[in-house]
Order: structure tokens, then C-alpha cells, then sequence
């Protein structure tokens, strides 16, 4: 199964968060990534499907 993830967050506005200590200067996808890899076991996404961790 492959999950497309799309970034609707301009990069000038993540880094302007980042520069603020809001969130880090990573775009959904490395997010994501970043979470999966620190717990993989843990669901990930939730649909009417079921879940997929």
C-alpha cells in the first residue's frame, strides 16, 4: 500500500515556525518519516479502511 502525503505548508512558513520554536523546519513527509521510525509499531493513519501502522 502506498500512502501519498502532500504538503500544502509553504517552506517559508515552516521555517519562520521553526526560527520561532513553533515546529521544526521539516515538511510533512520527513514528519511523518521521523515518527515512524521512532515507534513503528504505533498506528499511523486512521480511515474508513482500518488502520496502518
Amino acid at each position: 500500500m502506498t500512502l501519498e502525503l502532500h504538503d500544502l505548508v509553504p517552506a517559508t512558513f515552516r521555517r519562520r515556525w521553526a526560527a520561532e520554536g513553533v515546529c521544526p523546519d521539516l515538511d510533512l513527509y520527513a514528519l511523518f518519516r521521523a515518527h515512524r521510525c521512532a515507534d513503528p509499531g504505533r498506528v499511523a493513519v486512521v480511515d474508513e479502511a482500518g488502520t496502518l501502522t
